[in-house]
């Protein structure tokens, strides 16, 4: 079953009035050392000390305390266990590093999955490519709405700039770590990773598990600060702001082909109503009805 990329129709103003302009790979160097085999932090950074904690089961590491010098390393592995196929158990290897922020905090980040069956590698799913996919959903978005710039991009066969070569997510905390899920309701594992979080809105990668090839294979990108899974409805289902006061949920549905459609949008906006109090909310609901989306409340 193929499985085509997706982006949410409003994805700029998703990330434009609910997210920070925080981009993946931005905020973490690219002249850290590799992380050693044993997955132990390899810590780099003028006055770190040089010793190799061992990483708590909860995936931080143990970082060096008190005033660390910003941009300061700390880069190791963490296994995750997935499980496809009826049962057969693999092991998703993270490739995480933690770095310094200005602010005496730490940002996290993921930049490469081994996906492993005991000791043998099986793929490597690469966030680099997950951020270009994800950069180029939008283009093809705003493209499909006319926008004539975006068009001659996707013509051109250029890749988006902002795209690092070396590209990293970028958290907080174990924020940082994918969520292990079934997201296409066939009982197989999937992944779900933040890609960057920004004022209100998260922007999350995901990869589904794909029988046919046995591989994890990259699907789509959804922006929002809440998701849900309704099994019942076979469904997925996102909240986003997208502007002040103004809020979406959005429902996703994968059709006969396996692609994944949004289906229904209830939007809240404040009313403007005469009388209407503070905090009163209207509510518009758009559904995709023989190909064409009405509304419907």
């Amino acid at each position: 079953m193929k499985y085509t990329h997706l982006f949410p129709l409003f994805l700029s103003l998703l990330i434009l009035s609910g997210c920070g302009s925080t981009r993946s790979g931005g905020s973490f160097p690219t002249d850290a050392a590799p992380a050693e085999a044993d997955g132990a932090p390899v810590i780099s950074g003028e006055g770190n000390p040089s010793s190799h904690p061992a990483i708590p089961k909860e995936g931080l590491p143990e970082l060096p305390e008190g005033v660390v010098a910003e941009g300061t390393t700390v880069e190791y592995t963490h296994d995750l266990s997935v499980s496809v196929d009826n049962g057969r158990e693999l092991t998703l290897r993270l490739h995480c590093r933690a770095v310094a922020s200005d602010y005496g905090t730490w940002n996290y980040g993921v930049g490469r999955i081994d996906v492993l069956e005991g000791e043998e590698l099986l793929q490597t799913l690469s966030v680099r490519d997950a951020v270009v996919a994800a950069e180029v959903q939008e283009w093809q978005q705003m493209a499909a709405l006319g926008d004539p710039y975006y068009q001659e991009k996707l013509e051109s066969g250029e890749l988006p700039e902002a795209v690092d070569d070396d590209a990293w997510t970028a958290c907080f905390e174990e924020l940082y770590l994918p969520e292990i899920m079934d997201l296409n309701f066939d009982g197989a594992d999937d992944i779900r990773l933040m890609e960057f979080l920004g004022t209100v809105n998260g922007r999350y990668l995901h990869w589904l598990w794909e029988p046919e090839t046995q591989q994890f294979v990259y699907a789509f990108c959804l922006v929002g600060y809440d998701f849900q899974i309704d099994t019942a409805a076979c469904q997925l289902v996102s909240e986003s702001r997208n502007g002040y006061g103004i809020y979406d949920t959005d429902y996703y549905q994968y059709d006969a082909d396996g692609v994944l459609q949004r289906v229904k949008n209830v939007a809240l906006s404040p009313s403007d109503s005469e009388g209407a109090a503070e905090g009163d909310f209207v509510a518009t609901v758009h559904e995709w009805v023989d190909g064409v989306w009405t509304e419907t409340e």
